[in-house]
């Protein structure tokens, strides 16, 4: 809520060198965190599949941006979801 400054100045207290890694963690964005080899879909027939409707309810996602949602649940493991999805 107060951005990460109150949160690295706490660290300060452990030594420069806590704040400093805490503020690089903070400062890392988790979409940039990616396995070494993004898992492929191309095996997986969209259309087979229930669409995914947008919040209107009344227009589904097209299948390209379904492609891009079945990876990042692939890229996804059960107690590490990716941060996209």
């Amino acid at each position: 809520r107060d951005g990460a400054e109150p949160v690295v100045a706490a660290a300060r207290v452990h030594g420069d060198k806590a704040a400093a890694a805490v503020e690089a963690l903070l400062a890392a964005d988790p979409l940039d965190t990616l396995p070494k080899k993004i898992p492929s879909v191309a095996w997986v027939e969209i259309r087979a599949l229930p669409q995914i409707l947008l919040r209107d309810r009344a227009h589904a996602l097209p299948d390209d941006a379904v492609a891009h949602v079945l990876t990042m649940l692939a890229m996804s493991k059960p107690d590490d979801v990716y941060a996209g999805v």
